[in-house]
């Protein structure tokens, strides 16, 4: 028992020295290393862009349409969602009234950027220099889309970006236009041309490349003839046309010269074999003036797709501005669509910041990243009947980038569109792909003379 008991105590004095040896650790308490957190990014609830439009004053039925499209268009954006990158905020337009005075369209451009805090401007009809330019010195993004602007853009000029042709561009128009018409009747086409255009602005500067584009088509260029804006009477201009004898007229004139002009054509029954093509014919006060007999075949060089109102996707567009103005939808109007689309598609690529001028950069560098095609559609929609569309390309092309100047990428992505007053409807015929169902084949190429079309 004795000898038990020793060496029990000695197992135990073993155990205590092992079990020191290997007792676990003192825990001391400490306080949980806290996660960094990252700072929540608060949107705005509205994404505002600055539109000086003309809405009073000489031309306002322009702008009143280009506000119709605006307003339209902002509407569907916010319905299917807004801005969805940036929580849903909604796209406003601030739309101020300039009454087409260019020191108007400056000051309202500035206060929109600097008291406003829009993050684009977008310069429109008859205002497009005033505000790319003041855009351009607050270095605010100016996206533009239907516009009248000197042609040259460098990369100097970051801020602005276009999507419409050169005025040298609208011959790339002419051209393909002409050749597919040769094509598609069988016919040589023009040998011989002629220009008549008016000493405005706008005119002088459009006429420059027109002759050598024409010449380098192939047709030789027997008249060049300036006449005033402001007067009343082509007599003299219609005698050198008589002595000419072009086989086709290019035209670039205003509204007013058209009405004067073309009724004159028709008292004189002065004819060209392949007809009349005009730049600046797209008033519609033109064909409710004069007689239909007047316009009749006259091709008009159209800035979008003339028939957009026709569209399943610009019907209710068409049907608002008709019933709003009293006149049919126009491309100046139309082509804001196509645009407002733009802006939307570039602010869900764009990384917002409280910060206004980072914001407006990193909407620029988003905007000119733009690269769409039909298959890369930002914003694929359908049609009742099934039709796909993308909204962004509406215009006339399949297509849309930007060069590092803010230049559309190619023609080929901005042409234009020639229409055929057929009827006293201006019917899209080239690209001909975009000539509408029961007008396949209704191109009138060569036209026929003033005694067939009067009797």
């Amino acid at each position: 028992m004795k000898k038990f008991v020793i060496l029990l105590f000695s197992v135990v004095i073993v155990a205590s020295f092992i079990f020191a040896g290997c007792a676990a650790p003192t825990v001391v308490p400490t306080e949980p290393t806290p996660t960094p957190s990252v700072p929540q990014v608060v949107y705005p609830d509205e994404i505002k862009i600055g539109i000086p439009l003309h809405l009073t004053g000489s031309l306002a039925v322009v702008g009143q349409g280009q506000k119709i499209a605006i307003d339209y268009t902002i509407k569907q954006i916010n319905d299917m969602g807004g801005i969805k990158n940036m929580g849903g905020a909604k796209l406003v337009a601030l739309t101020p009234d300039t009454q087409l005075v260019p020191d108007i369209a400056v000051s309202e451009t500035e206060r929109l950027i600097t008291q406003e805090g829009v993050v684009d401007t977008v310069g429109t009809y008859m205002h497009g220099e005033e505000v790319a330019i003041t855009s351009q010195r607050l270095k605010c993004p100016c996206t533009q889309f239907q516009t009248i602007m000197p042609p040259t853009m460098t990369e100097e000029d970051w801020y602005i970006s276009r999507i419409f042709n050169d005025e040298w561009e609208d011959f790339l128009d002419n051209q393909a236009a002409y050749t597919s018409f040769n094509e598609d009747k069988g016919v040589a086409g023009p040998k011989t041309v002629a220009f008549l255009y008016c000493d405005s602005v706008w005119c002088t500067e459009a006429v420059l490349e027109g002759p050598r584009m024409m010449e380098e088509w192939g047709a030789e260029v027997v008249e060049i003839i300036p006449y005033n804006c402001g007067q009343s009477t082509f007599k003299t201009e219609i005698a050198k046309l008589k002595a000419a004898a072009p086989d086709h007229l290019i035209l670039f004139m205003h509204t007013a010269g058209h009405i004067v002009f073309n009724r004159e054509m028709m008292e004189e029954r002065v004819s060209f074999p392949y007809g009349i093509a005009t730049q600046g014919g797209e008033d519609a006060a033109i064909y409710d003036t004069l007689p239909e007999e007047s316009y009749r075949y006259m091709f008009i060089q159209e800035d979008g797709d003339i028939w957009f109102r026709e569209r399943c996707y610009g019907k209710e567009l068409g049907r608002l501005h008709e019933e709003g103005l009293g006149v049919p939808l126009a491309t100046y109007a139309s082509n804001h669509y196509q645009g407002m689309w733009m802006v939307k598609q570039a602010l869900e690529r764009t990384e917002y910041s409280p910060d206004i001028q980072t914001f407006r950069d990193n909407f620029q560098k988003a905007y000119l990243a733009t690269n769409i095609t039909m298959d890369t559609c930002p914003d694929p929609m359908y049609c009742d009947d099934g039709t796909f569309f993308c909204p962004q390309l509406t215009r006339t092309s399949d297509s849309i980038a930007f060069l590092p100047s803010g230049h559309a990428k190619s023609w080929e992505q901005i042409h234009g569109q020639l229409s055929q007053l057929l009827g006293g409807v201006r019917v899209p015929m080239w690209p001909k792909e975009t000539r509408p169902p029961g007008y396949e084949d209704a191109l009138v190429w060569p036209v026929p003379g003033w005694d067939e079309i009067l009797g």
